[in-house]
């Protein structure tokens, strides 16, 4: 393990707040009525407790109508445009939107692979990148001072984080071959790893690795259910894999399944875990699976399956114990892909994109050239609300949620959009998306970042009264104070409220 090379920091306490305007949010639909999608014919998707069931029921009150984001009665704006949803406007700036409190600059280094925010209980944050290289670590203090940083050596797709307890942190994702941090796998192929790390003093606590000579890949990892002293902490993974994944029981033939298990966080014990699969065919490292969590432990599977072409998405809701509550499978006209997920109050957002019009349940969308979206779905997995994303996004957004409940978006965009609070003018080149909604999907505010250079939107990440974007930058941002990059850069900037 070596240390990586130190960062060019730039701080400030300015308050950069949007301005505040109300607007209205969630009109009411057109469109045909829903009907419902096509069921799963998975033997193990029976749900388990009735009382679980009953209790998402309880709590999927809130959007009465169906409504399309972004629909608003505001006239046009630029950049910072900003709006409250109905019932909203006595919110101050900060707590609508977030001010704007640090930014700090980090190498993007050749070959970004890709990156991961994790915001820790402390006020800190830490960011993962994998690149041709290998793994890195960054870990900042509150203040946006950069308290260490690693360097793992290797070949590594990808990697995600989450915070457990105050201290540690979860590393899961795949190797393609050696990492000096994990011990050598036996196998081959593509394999799932797991790294307990120590976020205050940058140690390695253990880590896994896990597979055979065919192909296993990690694409999201939760921990849940910590007592204070770390009791009681389940590890969950989702991934697609081939072969023998090596985590519980073994099933089937070794055809390709996404696969979602969980065990007990503090000791590994692989063939103690709680696994199952879906069918499904070999997709990439964008299309890996993603987990959304609620306080109470509740967790979503989001997933796309390819066993059927064009491909569907699939949500798979499960209780503290791993009992399926819900699940929905949408075997719709053209190609769904899914690549974010986040649970926001008694709402699940997903964000993906699709080749031809499509409909999840609130109205169509999409088209012939293809489009990016986000989506609200209840409690129930019924579509609550769904926009595309205009402007041709490349990359897919990433999503996170505050500790008000509200969403914070990221990504990017090559041409000017209207997310719901009048029109966003477009910069040129690639510009950097922040928005905010509130849970059921009503607009709050947004902005477009960046000059006429590329500027991209990567990852986002909350924890109490703070959230993150990281965003891939060249030339000219201003997240609260003015950014001017020398090449290509990495900026991290924190937001209060």
């Amino acid at each position: 393990m070596r240390s990586a090379h130190s960062t060019l920091l730039m701080l400030t306490t300015v308050a950069a707040c949007y301005d505040g305007r109300a607007v209205d949010s969630f009109a009411p639909l057109p469109g045909a009525p829903y009907e419902e999608s096509g069921v799963m014919e998975d033997a193990e998707s029976t749900s388990s407790s009735s009382g679980g069931e009953a209790s998402s029921e309880a709590t999927s009150g809130g959007a009465e109508e169906d409504g399309v984001m972004g629909t608003s009665s505001g006239e046009e704006t630029g950049e910072g445009s900003t709006g409250a949803t109905t019932g909203a406007g006595e919110l101050t700036p900060c707590e609508r939107c977030g001010c704007h409190a640090w930014s700090a600059r980090l190498p993007a280094p050749q070959g970004l692979r890709g990156v991961d925010v994790t915001a820790l209980p402390d006020g800190g944050v830490l960011v993962t990148t994998t690149t041709d290289a290998g793994l890195r670590l960054y870990r900042f203090a509150t203040d946006g001072a950069l308290q260490w940083s690693h360097e793992f050596t290797g070949q590594v797709a990808n990697a995600r984080a989450v915070a457990m307890g105050a201290v540690y942190v979860m590393i899961a994702g795949t190797v393609t071959g050696p990492l000096d941090v994990l011990a050598e796998g036996e196998g081959g192929g593509a394999d799932g790893f797991v790294i307990q790390f120590d976020s205050k003093k940058g140690v390695q606590a253990w880590g896994h690795r896990f597979g055979d000579a065919a192909d296993q890949r990690v694409g999201d990892i939760a921990v849940t259910g910590c007592n204070q002293d770390l009791t009681g902490c389940t590890l969950q993974l989702a991934g697609v894999h081939d072969g023998t994944l090596g985590l519980g029981a073994e099933e089937g033939s070794g055809e390709t399944s996404v696969f979602y298990s969980r065990m007990d966080a503090l000791a590994w014990d692989p063939g103690a875990a709680q696994t199952w699969r879906i069918a499904s065919e070999p997709t990439d490292d964008e299309e890996m699976p993603a987990l959304a969590t609620t306080v109470d432990g509740t967790t979503t599977l989001v997933a796309t399956v390819v066993d059927e072409d064009p491909g569907d998405i699939v949500l798979r809701r499960v209780d503290v114990e791993g009992a399926v509550l819900r699940e929905r499978r949408f075997m719709l006209p053209g190609e769904q892909r899914a690549t974010s997920a986040a649970e926001a109050g008694d709402s699940l957002w997903i964000s993906g994109y699709v080749h031809a019009s499509t409909d999840l349940g609130a109205g169509p969308f999409g088209g012939d050239v293809g489009a990016t979206f986000i989506a609200v779905m209840g409690a129930d997995g019924a579509a609550r609300a769904s926009q595309t994303v205009p402007g041709r996004l490349p990359t897919r957004q990433a999503l996170a949620v505050t500790a008000s409940g509200t969403v914070v978006m990221t990504g990017s965009t090559q041409a000017k959009i209207d997310l719901g609070g009048g029109v966003l003018e477009f910069k040129g080149g690639r510009d950097v998306m922040i928005a905010r909604h509130d849970a059921a999907g009503g607009f709050l505010c947004g902005a477009l970042y960046g000059d006429a250079d590329v500027q991209e939107g990567l990852a986002a990440a909350s924890y109490g009264a703070r959230s993150f974007v990281l965003a891939r930058v060249a030339g000219a941002i201003d997240f609260g104070e003015a950014l001017q990059t020398v090449e290509t850069e990495l900026v991290l900037a924190a937001f209060d409220g």
